[in-house]
């Protein structure tokens, strides 16, 4: 029965540490990604400085002589409108080094208004990736981890030709979240990927049940089944449940939300597990030194 152990132990390990050597090589490619468009971002933050030089020749216009690569040119902005120099183009008309000027302003607003855009669906994926790792961390059986395998490899981000790995052949996917029941006979059930989480948020959990996330962090969606006044054991139990499945398992201090499931919703063509939700109070509980509530099979 030992040896019997240590080989489960080590075929989840050998599983967890092959999935996240592929996923981590999407997450390094993300992060790149991300500085680019960032860099990317504070150079198209000029546009409101091409504008405002724009308008400064257009009220100095009669200053600007041809010919010249530069020109000074008061700031009525400013007080004592002080003089400023502005960099013009000598094979230009003043017209036209005005024009010029404007159509700087309008690209790199363009410019700022796009990278804005693929920076935050950049950061979205970074924050699914970064959400998945921790599932993989905290997965405790073989078929949680072929679960979030065939997610990866339905978003992509995995190969289905890619060689599976021997322990995920034997696996059977898991029908549904995992269910515990707390100190008050109340079912509380917990996603421990995103498959389950989607399964958990919009299959299982009524409009008018608790659902609970740990605030602002990659973790767990967490709901109990039951509708009116909920006991706080029961709360505490599914928020300190919430807790532990989250990016902050390791911190006593936890911040966890909780909403009725009718104020979470899921934006159209969002990434397995990711949702929205308000409403939310907020509950702060100890993740590190808590009860286990009865796990259900």
């Amino acid at each position: 029965e030992v040896l019997g152990e240590k080989q489960r132990d080590k075929t989840l390990d050998e599983f967890k540490s092959s999935l996240k050597k592929r996923l981590s090589r999407h997450r390094k490619r993300v992060e790149k990604k991300q500085a680019l468009q960032e860099t990317a971002l504070q150079e198209a933050e000029h546009a409101e400085a091409y504008r405002h030089q724009g308008e400064l020749l257009t009220a100095s216009f009669h200053l600007i002589k041809p010919g010249v690569s530069s020109c000074e040119v008061p700031d009525y902005t400013q007080e004592d409108a002080p003089l400023v120099t502005i960099t013009l183009d000598p094979r230009l008309s003043p017209s036209a080094n005005v024009q010029r000027i404007f159509k700087r302003y309008a690209k790199a607003k363009a410019s700022q208004k796009h990278t804005n855009q693929q920076l935050q669906k950049t950061k979205s994926e970074r924050r699914y990736l970064e959400d998945v790792l921790l599932q993989i961390d905290l997965a405790d059986s073989v078929r949680i981890l072929k679960e979030i395998e065939g997610e990866l490899q339905s978003s992509g981000y995995l190969k289905r030709r890619e060689k599976a790995h021997p322990a995920a052949k034997k696996a059977k996917v898991i029908a549904g979240p995992e269910r515990y029941l707390s100190e008050d006979g109340l079912t509380i059930l917990v996603g421990r990927n995103n498959v389950q989480n989607d399964q958990l948020t919009f299959g299982f959990t009524g409009p008018n049940h608790i659902w609970l996330h740990a605030k602002n962090i990659p973790g767990s969606h967490v709901s109990i089944l039951s509708e009116g006044e909920i006991p706080q054991g029961t709360l505490l139990q599914a928020a300190e449940l919430a807790a532990y499945f989250s990016q902050s398992r390791h911190s006593p201090k936890v911040e966890v939300d909780y909403t009725l499931r009718k104020h979470v919703r899921k934006p159209r063509g969002a990434k397995p597990g990711f949702v929205h939700y308000d409403g939310a109070k907020t509950l702060l509980v100890n993740p590190t030194d808590f009860v286990w509530p009865q796990k259900q099979t």
